[in-house]
């Protein structure tokens, strides 16, 4: 009879080793598919922040450019009025 409960303890003891196995191995499938939903959103955020930084970046350029046309215009414009308009604004001309 010992020998009978020795191998009944011993199933029992594998029968909760393979439990505890398959537990793990579902713990490890559940952390998986919560990293994979992780670096999914991870990766829409980084697409989208990259989408933005090309439109701002797009945005920028155009202000910087006519910015830039802005003052070619205005400088153009004083210099093309002659050298009487010049002279009336400078304040230390008699």
């Amino acid at each position: 009879m010992d020998l009978i409960d020795s191998l009944e303890n011993k199933l029992d003891q594998i029968s909760q080793n393979i439990q505890e196995q398959y537990d793990v191995e579902e713990d490890h499938a559940e952390s998986k598919s919560k990293v994979l939903l992780y670096n999914n959103s991870l990766v829409l955020v980084l697409d989208n922040a990259k989408s933005q930084h090309k439109w701002a970046t797009f945005v920028k350029n155009l202000i910087i450019i006519a910015i830039c046309g802005a003052q070619v215009y205005f400088v153009a414009s004083f210099f093309s009025k002659g050298g009487k308009r010049r002279n009336e604004m400078n304040p230390f001309q008699n």
